[in-house]
C-alpha cells in the first residue's frame, strides 16, 4: 500500500524546494613539537579551532621504539597521543588532527 503523505524531515517539518545542500568545513591542525626523553612519557596534542571537533588524528615521531595510544579529548577536542619512548635517545613528536565544523544547511 502506498502512502500519499508528503515526506517529512527529521524534526517533523515538511520538506520543500530543492534538497538541502549540507556543507562541512574541514581543517587540518598540527600541534607543537613535544620532546620526550629516553624512557620517558609525553602527550603531544593538536587542538581544533573553536566550534570544531576532532574527527580523526594521528602523530609523527622522529624515531621508533614507541608504545602509544591516541584519543580525542572531551567533546572531541583536542586530539592527543600518549607516548612512551622506549628508545635510548630523546625523540620529538607532534600530533595532527582533522577537525570538522558544524554542518550548515545552505
Amino acid at each position: 500500500m502506498r502512502s500519499s503523505a508528503a515526506p517529512r524531515g527529521d524534526a517533523g517539518g515538511a520538506l520543500s524546494g530543492a534538497y538541502p545542500n549540507p556543507s562541512l568545513s574541514i581543517t587540518y591542525v598540527r600541534g607543537p613539537i613535544t620532546s620526550i626523553a629516553a624512557g620517558g612519557f609525553g602527550t603531544p596534542v593538536a587542538t581544533c579551532p573553536t566550534g570544531s571537533t576532532a574527527i580523526a588524528g594521528g602523530y609523527f615521531a622522529n624515531a621508533g621504539g614507541l608504545i602509544t595510544s591516541e584519543v580525542a579529548g572531551v567533546n572531541r577536542n583536542p586530539w592527543s597521543a600518549f607516548i612512551r619512548n622506549d628508545s635510548a635517545n630523546a625523540i620529538n613528536v607532534y600530533a595532527d588532527a582533522i577537525c570538522a565544523s558544524s554542518v550548515e544547511i545552505h
